[in-house]
């Protein structure tokens, strides 16, 4: 047993670590365990990940959500919150991206927006998005995910962790996906995997 969290607990909340500087944070989530109306949650805890004990709070996300995609530039200590289902209305998907300094407890900071260009011509969120990034090169990738209009969706958008600002396409998974596939890379092996 490692600890309790700081809040009740959450499925699908976001999650991020800055490495061998020893911190993980996660994110938001749903109380309830689905997408239903008031069931998202902006809390966001954090530990040591070397120190077993109960999580400490770490502040709030600037909105409700979860299922959104989350990564980090590793040491560089940025953890980036991608999207999600926001807390107020039934499996509404959000396109806020935000933004935390993860050695630094405090509350979200807006970075940009989700790219829609490739989802429809109205600006619809996205959700149950998975991500990962290159570490400490500053690239942070979203694979497929739900979006209210054109539902499942293939693509693949990138940002630069460092960098405020929307993300911007990418390329195509092999097949759309709607339900959150695993996401993973190899860190500064410039090599991500997704999966599901």
């Amino acid at each position: 047993d490692f600890g309790d969290s700081a809040h009740q607990g959450r499925s699908g909340s976001m999650s991020v670590s800055n490495g061998t500087n020893d911190r993980a944070v996660w994110c938001g989530g749903s109380i309830t365990g689905g997408h239903s109306a008031g069931s998202q949650r902006e809390f966001m805890d954090y530990v040591t990940v070397s120190s077993a004990s109960n999580a400490s709070d770490f502040g709030d996300m600037i909105d409700e959500r979860g299922s959104g995609a989350s990564f980090s530039n590793g040491v560089h200590d940025r953890g980036i919150l991608y999207a999600g289902y926001e807390g107020f209305t039934y499996n509404t998907p959000f396109e806020r991206i935000e933004y935390i300094t993860i050695s630094t407890p405090s509350n979200g900071t807006a970075f940009g927006n989700a790219n829609m260009v490739d989802y429809s011509a109205s600006p619809n969120g996205i959700a149950a998005v998975s991500g990962c990034s290159n570490d400490t090169n500053d690239r942070g990738i979203k694979m497929g995910g739900n979006e209210p209009v054109s539902g499942k969706i293939d693509t693949i958008d990138y940002l630069n962790i460092v960098s405020l600002g929307d993300s911007q396409s990418f390329g195509t998974i092999t097949t759309a996906t709607g339900s959150g596939m695993c996401c993973v890379s190899d860190g500064t092996g410039e090599r991500g995997l997704g999966a599901g």
